[in-house]
């Protein structure tokens, strides 16, 4: 099989996925990664916010007051998203703020999906919305409307307004936006103004700045360049645009205390600059592209200037980065080797190239967040919609690709620590024109972290282009309808998975043979997936597979052994089950082929950890937590999930043998880890949450008798939920 695995269900609710020789068994639910939307109110605004002051005075009161939707509206450039994010950080004190990216379906979706985690909402209720099966804006705004606190949500960049409404009109109360409770405000910023769009909601329109406060923002950015007087000429000239003066300004302290040599054209004044802003540029009138043409002006003066400061390709390099999502770009997928190997950017280092990026950013042209969880560079939309479709960009789209492909290619999407990487990556990796192999690896990240609709459209697209190039029998077509079967279960659509593995395992048959190791493998999968509605059949399905693995493979094959111990997994689950002599028989099995610590045989032992525990058999379950503990911190790292798992699920047994005080130690630590690594709202952080209220209580109840043991207290009476190895 290719290196997409294979793909099965496992029993109590769980997901087993096979690849290779690993294994790992665990609750759906913790599939999820982080994430794949940021809430923090962005912290770009560093400078003095000029000549906004009557506004976010009205805008204060307003959220003070609440109950409404205020559309901040105006045209590129403007200013919007600083009065928002202005406005975010004066009520922060006495609201929780949430802000979300409205430039793209996805951004949308995501980021509402985090808010209602935030909200309250389950991790399944969400998984269940957000995967179709429930009303996700139904969900969301019944959280909003019982958050017990005030609050604020800022919906950013709506430009295209149907993104907020995508089944009806915006003002029908049914869809992302609706008029919240008096305890919440919804803002949105938006160059849309038209009251046929927003009906009802309240529009405030943001404005360009008056002569004086556009004079101030050029002498807070550029006090050396000329005096009051100037500023305001040349304010006059910006037409009081914020983006264009901050460009101006930006400029202007670069150049301003050069040296004056004969001959140098170089702007360094206010009064130069507006003489070199005019030359060529036609601003009759106050359109929307005089406006444009200003602002294209502006930031071409920049790159100018770059290019006769030995800096040229500062200008190819912004038009490439335009060619990406407008979403945060992260700077690992920068690589100076793929770009030097460009015609573009023939020879270009890595240092040569931070350099560059530096260039771009101290004009404004860029900017830069570190560590939101991955550093990022990110461009205002109005320089990446010019920059976009100014000439052919196909040299640019080319060199994407290929940065794209290496950044894909070398993070595994099945990692978690490399899953804030991904969740930077994933909005470029998704628009029409995508290479394959990024959609492929995309489509695997997606899978592992519980976005089954994103992944289900990626396979999908990469399964109509294998069809087309491959054929229906070739090993990557199969290996895609088997990760869409998996989709299929997970979404509860157990039937048409369970029809669609049946024909998988006689394409299988047809394409391999009956005993094929990849046949085989689609059988073990089928028989999993059997598991959820008749072990019986499961279990008739195991034992034939048995056969025919023992016979092909031999019996001590580690192939062979899953067969063995799925089958004593069934018989231990199940009412009176005799299962257990025969999965420690197997564990030894598989120690002796494996190794003590292979994925497979600590999978294999915590199975058998998780009967005692279910069983009741506290002491010999906590023993056998303790040395998984161990094993799973040697082979995975302290802080990998599958570690924590074990460590949570150590906690609870602790717990339940009444020693409270190390059981909340554990699960402290456990949540601290969590919380670091996953953020907030991951499944796997909510789980830990409510096991260390418990655990909290119970030990405040019987302190200080930690050592006594109390077998009849349960504070938590079950395990964290995920299986791993």
């Amino acid at each position: 099989m290719t290196d997409l695995g294979q793909f099965g269900v496992a029993l109590d609710r769980a997901m087993l996925n096979q690849a290779g020789r690993d294994l790992y068994l665990g609750s759906d639910s913790a599939a999820r990664g982080p994430g794949l939307a940021s809430l923090a109110v962005p912290e770009d605004v560093t400078h003095t916010v000029r000549g906004r002051g009557e506004l976010l005075g009205e805008l204060v009161a307003t959220v003070r007051q609440g109950g409404q939707v205020v559309v901040l509206h105006g045209n590129g450039g403007y200013g919007k998203t600083t009065v928002a994010a202005e406005l975010a950080k004066l009520v922060a004190h006495s609201h929780h703020v949430w802000w979300v990216d409205a430039t793209s379906a996805a951004s949308v979706t995501e980021g509402l999906r985090e808010v209602a985690l935030r909200t309250g909402a389950l991790p399944d209720e969400v998984r269940a919305a957000w995967s179709g099966d429930a009303s996700a804006t139904d969900l969301l705004w019944s959280g909003l409307a019982g958050y017990p606190a005030a609050w604020l949500l800022v919906l950013d960049n709506a430009d295209d307004p149907r993104l907020l409404a995508p089944e009806g009109r915006l003002t029908a109360g049914r869809g992302w936006l609706r008029r919240p409770p008096t305890s919440g405000t919804v803002i949105v910023t938006s160059r849309d103004s038209r009251s046929s769009t927003w009906g009802r909601y309240r529009l405030v329109p943001v404005g360009v700045l008056d002569v004086e406060d556009a004079a101030a923002v050029l002498l807070d950015l550029a006090p050396d360049a000329g005096t009051l007087a100037e500023a305001r000429e040349l304010a006059t000239r910006l037409g009081g645009l914020p983006l264009a003066l901050r460009l101006a300004g930006t400029y202007l302290k670069s150049t301003s205390t050069m040296m004056t040599v004969p001959g140098a054209a170089t702007p360094r004044s206010f009064a130069e600059y507006e003489v070199a802003l005019a030359d060529g540029l036609d601003l009759a009138g106050t359109t929307a592209q005089s406006e444009r043409e200003l602002l294209s002006r502006t930031w071409e003066l920049s790159l100018d200037l770059l290019a006769e400061r030995g800096a040229p390709l500062t200008r190819p390099l912004l038009r490439l980065l335009s060619t990406f999502e407008q979403m945060p770009i992260p700077t690992a997928l920068l690589d100076a080797r793929i770009l030097a190997d460009s015609d573009l950017f023939a020879g270009l280092t890595a240092h040569h190239l931070a350099t560059l990026l530096e260039d771009l950013r101290g004009f404004g042209l860029i900017e830069y967040r570190s560590g939101d969880p991955v550093d990022v560079v990110v461009l205002h939309p109005l320089v990446r919609e010019a920059n976009l479709h100014h000439g052919d960009t196909t040299s640019q789209d080319e060199v994407r690709w290929r940065l794209l492909e290496r950044g894909t290619s070398t993070h595994d999407p099945s990692d978690p620590q490399v899953w804030p990487m991904w969740r930077a990556m994933l909005p470029h990796c998704m628009p029409e024109g995508t290479p394959d192999a990024i959609s492929w690896a995309a489509a695997m990240f997606c899978y592992h972290v519980g976005l089954d609709v994103e992944s289900e459209a990626l396979y999908r697209k990469v399964l109509a282009s294998r069809l087309d190039v491959l054929g229906a029998e070739h090993v990557e077509t199969l290996n895609i309808r088997m990760a869409l079967a998996t989709i299929l279960y997970k979404r509860g659509d157990h039937f048409a998975a369970e029809q669609e593995y049946r024909a998988l395992v006689e394409d299988f048959e047809r394409t391999f043979g009956p005993e094929h190791p990849d046949t085989l493998s689609c059988r073990y999968t089928l028989a999993l997936a059997l598991a959820e509605r008749d072990t019986h059949l499961a279990e008739e399905e195991l034992l034939d597979l048995l056969k025919v693995r023992t016979r092909v493979m031999g019996a001590e094959d580690p192939d062979t052994l899953d067969v063995r111990q799925m089958l004593a997994w069934l018989r231990m689950t199940q009412d009176g089950g005799d299962g257990e002599a025969e999965a420690r028989e197997v564990l030894r099995l598989q120690r002796q082929a494996l190794g003590p610590d292979h994925s497979a045989v600590l999978f294999a032992h915590y199975q058998i950890a998780g009967y005692l525990d279910d069983q009741g058999d506290l002491e010999a379950a906590s023993a056998d937590y303790d040395s998984l503990v161990t094993a799973y911190t040697r082979t995975f790292g302290p802080e990998h999930r599958y570690t924590l798992d074990v460590r949570h699920a150590r906690a609870v047994v602790l717990g339940r043998r009444g020693h409270f005080a190390a059981a909340e130690a554990e699960l402290r630590e456990v949540l601290a880890i969590r919380e670091r690594l996953l953020g907030d709202d991951h499944p796997e952080t909510q789980r830990t949450h409510p096991s260390l209220k418990l655990m909290i209580f119970a030990n405040a109840a019987t302190a200080p008798t930690d050592t006594e043991q109390q077998p009849d207290r349960d504070p938590i009476g079950e395990r964290s939920g995920t299986q791993s190895g």
